[in-house]
Parts: structure tokens; sequence; C-alpha cells
């Protein structure tokens, strides 16, 4: 099923803060380019370029390091956030970056996966479900409000 159109939920959200006279400036945002398991299945398609993109052994967005340390890994976190705006320029989300970046000067790019594996039809994958990166956004959250570390035990960045 197609979803709404990101750049319309993002222009929404800009008027409600807008309404409740809320600073963008104040208010940090997290993008999230969810059902990220589908697109690491593009290293399967030989001959394409996303097959190389998602082979990189060295991606963050290919690893998980959230679920073995309660700090916040702020240094991991700015090299997925910069991975992630690249995976959503090559997607053509150009528009919808720049819009995110201009309207929101504290913004962190996130890959994220529900189930951990892609879908089998409206069956779960028969490995089961197991979350990819999910906390993520959270854990950059409460280490940007000081309620946990980060790895560098300072307040994570942008």
């Amino acid at each position: 099923r197609i979803g709404g159109d990101p750049r319309t939920v993002l222009t929404a959200l800009m008027n409600r803060l807008s309404d409740l006279g809320a600073a963008r400036s104040d208010v940090p945002l997290g993008v999230v380019l969810s059902k990220f398991d589908v697109l690491q299945e593009l290293q399967r398609v030989q001959g394409s370029d996303w097959q190389q993109i998602m082979r990189n052994r060295g991606a963050a967005f290919l690893r998980d390091p959230s679920m073995g340390d309660l700090a916040y890994d702020d240094r991991d976190g700015r090299l997925l956030h910069e991975e992630a705006r690249s995976l959503l320029q090559r997607l053509g989300a150009d528009a919808l970056v720049a819009q995110a970046e201009n309207a929101f000067p504290t913004l962190r790019y996130f890959t994220v996966s529900a189930l951990g594996q892609h879908s089998m039809g409206d069956e779960i994958h028969p490995r089961g479900i197991s979350p990819f990166r999910t906390v993520d956004p959270v854990k950059w959250t409460l280490a940007r409000n000081g309620v946990i570390p980060t790895n560098a035990g300072v307040p994570a960045a942008p």
C-alpha cells in the first residue's frame, strides 16, 4: 500500500507548530526511513547500482549497535544520518530533504525496520520478528535531553 506524501506531512507539522506558536528552531526533528528491510533486499538485485550500495559492509545502515548499550552511540548516529540522507536523495527525495533541513536546524535521519526482515506477502518472515535500529530515534531524543548518556558522555548533537 502507498502512504501519503511525506512533504505534505512535514508541511502539516510545520503549520501545526506555527499554530501552537512554537519556533521550529526549538523543535528537533527525526526523519525516519522505515521499512528499511525492503531496501536491504536490494543487495540481491544482480547488476544494479543498489546492489553495490546495499552490500557496503562498512555502512552504518547495515548494523545495529543500539541494543548493546544503554548509551546512545552519537558517532554511529551521525554516520547513519549522512548515509540515510544520501539514500533519501538517491531515492529522489531531494525536495523532502531540502524542506526538512530548511525548516528544522536540529535534524537527524534514521533507518528502521520494525520487523527486521521483509514480510512474505501478508505473513512475517519465517525467521520471525527482529526489529532493526528501532530504538535509535528514541535514544537520540533521550540523549539530547540528558536522560541517557552518549558514547562520548556528552549530549547528542543535532
